[in-house]
């Protein structure tokens, strides 16, 4: 169902922002 794909979608841009930040996060954080 939606939501069910929703919380798919939810979790797996948390864990890829996640990473993201944890591989450039002093860079980000430093703009």
């Amino acid at each position: 169902g939606c939501a069910a794909d929703c919380l798919y979608w939810e979790r797996l841009l948390a864990k890829e922002c996640r990473l993201y930040y944890l591989r450039n996060g002093e860079r980000v954080l430093r703009v």
